[in-house]
């Protein structure tokens, strides 16, 4: 096995003599290099504001939660939180840029609430947010330097996942593990000063950090908030390594030994490297979907249908007699299967993968926030009963994964049938907006979510972050 790898690798650099081309981290290099904060269209400053607020709320919440508390017990004990330049949200506490990344990755991904890019099926700004934070505050950077940097990691990490389709997911890895590590890597070693050679270097290291397994499916372990934490530690990493002069592989995603020749089942028939090709003249930032529910983004279509059945025709839990989930086929085993553990799940976070759970929960309590999450509700005999009673069943008709849709059917007990297909969509800014001001208002109050709503929208005109990293830095 040695002799054969030896062998690709003499055959590569023959090839490479005879015709060289740029890689795919060096068309990388030569973007995030040249990108101006002027060059990046309006809309586009705009949505990644809108993520950016959609974030912080999501680490107010989080701040409090077991996750958090192990994440900060874990970096505590390695000497993480011993201090440093950059602040850990939700409190005072300060530490290195990579520690500060894990761990406010750590409270931005810990509810499963944070976004997706639905062509790339990852949760992108768990990793990129926390990065390029950590990174711009050490580096004493502006709104707009942040706000650059922060389009520098949404646009590479779509395309690291994107350009495998849904394939690296469907290899069993976790691509929220995987794709951010080199958009956080590109994007650290531009805040660093990076030219084109060290951004692609920084890819090129962060491919050895790039990881994540979907074993989490199969007990309700925590890895999975534990991803873009990771993602964005290791790309930070990376981005000061390539800084200080080290090396990485030019071919890290292309190459025989690459991110898609590793992580992908059938890398000839799934990989689209020209997605690479349209870094500066489409935005896939536009393309990040807010979650209206923190849950998989799997079952955000069936949420949505049952409140809008319920507020259309004014049925509740006590009007049911049956209801049926079709589910697109891809999706089908992520959040339907098995069957026992999907009805029954083992605690909070494995109730986060299971659409009859989280659907009865909501039928029941007529809301999903991390409230119905709780160990108190997972075990809650009303909500099991009525989540074994929801049949889920294949929707051929689906169009995923070029949408996450869905159709669900509500039978009543005086017969009455009601049907709704929907597709998850993608909050817009207003929306999430709202949802920020719903998650301060109980963690920091109206006042101060006002008041960081103000900073982040203000971000383009601000010298520093630090008045931003003020209001979200300590409790009220």
């Amino acid at each position: 096995m040695v002799l054969e790898i030896e062998r690709a690798v003499e055959h590569r650099a023959d090839r490479a003599d005879e015709e060289r081309t740029d890689s795919l981290s060096e068309q990388v290099g030569a973007f995030a290099a040249h990108l101006a904060y002027e060059d990046i269209p309006a809309p586009v400053i705009e949505r990644a504001k809108a993520l950016a607020l959609d974030c912080l709320g999501l680490a107010l919440v989080a701040a409090g939660t077991p996750v958090a508390a192990a994440g900060r017990r874990a970096l505590t004990a390695m000497g993480g939180l011993a201090g440093g330049p950059c602040t850990i949200l939700g409190s005072g506490e300060k530490a290195a840029p990579r520690d500060a990344a894990f761990m406010n990755g750590l409270l931005v991904g810990g509810l499963d609430w944070d976004d997706t890019h639905l062509e790339g099926a990852f949760h992108v700004s768990a990793g990129a947010f926390p990065a390029v934070l950590a990174v711009a505050e050490a580096q004493g950077c502006s709104g707009r330097g942040f706000l650059a940097g922060y389009v520098t990691a949404l646009e590479v990490s779509c395309r690291a996942a994107a350009a495998a389709r849904d394939g690296i997911h469907q290899a069993g890895f976790a691509p929220t593990g995987v794709a951010p590590a080199f958009g956080c890597a590109a994007a650290s070693a531009r805040l660093l000063g990076g030219g084109p050679a060290e951004i692609a270097a920084a890819q090129g290291i962060a491919g050895s950090t790039a990881a994540g397994l979907l074993e989490f499916l199969a007990d309700g372990a925590w890895t999975k908030n534990f991803h873009g934490a990771w993602a964005a530690h290791g790309g930070v990493s990376a981005g000061y390594l390539a800084a200080a002069g080290f090396r990485g592989p030019a071919a890290v995603y292309e190459g025989d030994f690459g991110l898609y020749r590793t992580h992908l089942r059938d890398p000839d028939r799934e990989l689209r490297p020209e997605y690479f090709g349209t870094l500066g003249a489409a935005w896939e930032t536009l393309e990040v979907a807010a979650k209206q529910y923190p849950v998989c983004h799997f079952s955000q279509a069936f949420l949505k249908g049952w409140f809008r059945l319920s507020s259309r025709h004014g049925i509740g839990g006590g009007d049911i007699r049956s209801i049926t989930c079709r589910v697109p086929d891809g999706v089908f085993p992520t959040i339907c299967e098995p069957p026992g553990r999907r009805t029954a799940p083992l605690n909070g976070h494995d109730a986060q993968e299971s659409l009859p759970f989280v659907l009865a929960a909501a039928v029941l309590h007529g809301e999903i926030t991390e409230r119905q999450l709780t160990e108190e509700v997972v075990r809650d005999p009303a909500v099991l009963s009525l989540a074994r009673s929801i049949r889920c069943e294949r929707y051929a008709e689906s169009r995923f994964p070029d949408s996450y849709d869905g159709e669900i059917v509500v039978e009543t007990i005086d017969g009455r049938v009601f049907r709704s297909r929907e597709e998850a969509g993608r909050l817009d800014v207003d929306e999430i907006a709202a949802k920020f001001a719903a998650n301060a208002e109980r963690t920091v109050g109206r006042r101060r979510g006002e008041a960081v709503r103000e900073a982040v929208m203000d971000l383009d005109g601000a010298e520093s972050l630090a008045g931003l990293i003020e209001l979200v830095s300590n409790p009220a």
